[in-house]
C-alpha cells in the first residue's frame, strides 16, 4: 500500500507519518509549503515562505507549479491513497486529475470548517474527496450537500513523541509554572488569561509571537518549536489550560490529547463531545464560565493529589483509545485500504 502524504512539516504530521508506516503503508511526503521556483536548498526556508505569502500574484504562480508537481508525483508513484490533514494548496482540478488515475482522496482536516478563513474554501473543495475527516461530529449533518463523504473522526496523539525524559535545571525553571497556555492569540483568549494573570499566580504562555504585541506580553515565554518542547510545557505546568477556537462547531481540539499524553493536568472549556473521550472530573477536568475557571485552578494549585490522579487517569486513557496508531487505522479501514 503506498500513501502519498501532503503535509507541510509538523510534529503532528511526523507522528501521522509514523503511524501510517506503523500500520504497513509505504510513505511518500510532499511538502505542501514548499517554493516551487527557488534552488532544492531554499524551497522550504520558513522565512522565505513567509515572505512569499505576502506577494499573492507569486504565490499564485508557485500553487500553480506546486499542483503540476503533485499531479506528476502521482503519476510516477501511483499511489493507493493520496492523504492530507490540510491541502488548502490543492486546486480542485488538480484533485479531479488524480482521481481519475484511480487514486483515493482523502483528507483528514484538523480545522475548524466553520471559521471564517477556512469556511469558503470548505465548501468549495470537500466535495472532490472521496474521504473527508474532520473532528466535528455533526459535520455530515450540517453539510447534507455532500454524497456522503464527511465523517467524523476525533483528533489523537502518539504518546511517544511527548515522553518527557531527561529534563535539566535550566529547562525545569523555563517551563515550570502553575498555569500555561500553549497557542495562537486570539480575542476571546486574550480576555480570558487577562482574568488568570490577574490571579497573581505563576502564568507562562508558548506560542505565536504575536503575543508580545498583546496585554499579555510580559507572561509570553516564546514558540515551543517540537512536541518534546510542548510535552515539557505541558507536563512541568502544575495546570494545562485549553480552549476551542470559537465558532465552536462541536468536537475537541488537538491539545485535548496533547495534554494527557504528555503527563500533563489538563482543564478544558466545556465541549459536550469531550464526555465522549474522557470522564469529566477523572480524567479531565473542565469550566464553563471564566468564573468557574479561576476557582478551579485556585483549588487544583491546592489539591496535588486530586491533581496528580486525574492526571494519570487521562494518559492511560490517551494509551487505551486516543492514539494516532488508532485513527490512521480507522482511516485505512474506511477506505478499505489495508
Amino acid at each position: 500500500m503506498k500513501v502519498l502524504f501532503v503535509s507541510a512539516k509538523s510534529a503532528v504530521n511526523d507522528q501521522i507519518e509514523k503511524a501510517f508506516t506503523e500500520n504497513g503503508a509505504e510513505v511518500f511526503r510532499l511538502d505542501e509549503r514548499i517554493i516551487t521556483f527557488l534552488p532544492s536548498f531554499l524551497n522550504q526556508n520558513e522565512t522565505a515562505w513567509k515572505i512569499l505569502r505576502k506577494f499573492p500574484r507569486l504565490k499564485r504562480l508557485n500553487n500553480k507549479i506546486w499542483n503540476r508537481r503533485l499531479i506528476r508525483l502521482c503519476d510516477k508513484i501511483k499511489p493507493d491513497i493520496l492523504f492530507t490533514t490540510k491541502g488548502v494548496i490543492i486546486y480542485p482540478k488538480t484533485l479531479v486529475r488524480i482521481k481519475e488515475m484511480g487514486i483515493i482522496l482523502a483528507n483528514w482536516f484538523f480545522e475548524n470548517v466553520d471559521a471564517e478563513t477556512y469556511h469558503q474554501w470548505f465548501l468549495k473543495t470537500c466535495r472532490y474527496y472521496d474521504y473527508f475527516f474532520n473532528y466535528d461530529p455533526n459535520i455530515s449533518d450540517k453539510y447534507k450537500f455532500s454524497s456522503g463523504n464527511l465523517k467524523y473522526l476525533p483528533l489523537a496523539a502518539d504518546p511517544a513523541f511527548y515522553k518527557v525524559e531527561g529534563v535539566d535545571e535550566k529547562e525545569k525553571e523555563f517551563f515550570s509554572c502553575d498555569v500555561c497556555f500553549v497557542g495562537a492569540l486570539y480575542p476571546e483568549r486574550e480576555k480570558l488569561l487577562i482574568e488568570i494573570k490577574n490571579l497573581g499566580i505563576n502564568f507562562k504562555i508558548f506560542g505565536w509571537k504575536s503575543w508580545l504585541n498583546s496585554s499579555l506580553a510580559e507572561n509570553y515565554y516564546g514558540p515551543l518549536l517540537s512536541s518534546k518542547e510542548i510535552a515539557k510545557a505541558y507536563s512541568l505546568a502544575k495546570i494545562s489550560l485549553n480552549q476551542n477556537l470559537q465558532p465552536q462547531n462541536g468536537g475537541v481540539n488537538l491539545k485535548t490529547f496533547e495534554i494527557p499524553a504528555a503527563g500533563g493536568f489538563q482543564i478544558s472549556d466545556e465541549q459536550p463531545e469531550l464526555r465522549d473521550i474522557f470522564k469529566i472530573g477523572e480524567e479531565v477536568e473542565t469550566y464553563k464560565t471564566a468564573d468557574e475557571l479561576l476557582e478551579k485552578i485556585k483549588f487544583y494549585l491546592s489539591n496535588e493529589d486530586k491533581r496528580n490522579k486525574i492526571t494519570l487517569a487521562g494518559y492511560k486513557r490517551v494509551l487505551k483509545d486516543h492514539t494516532l496508531n488508532q485513527r490512521i487505522k480507522t482511516i485505512l479501514e474506511t477506505v478499505k485500504i489495508n
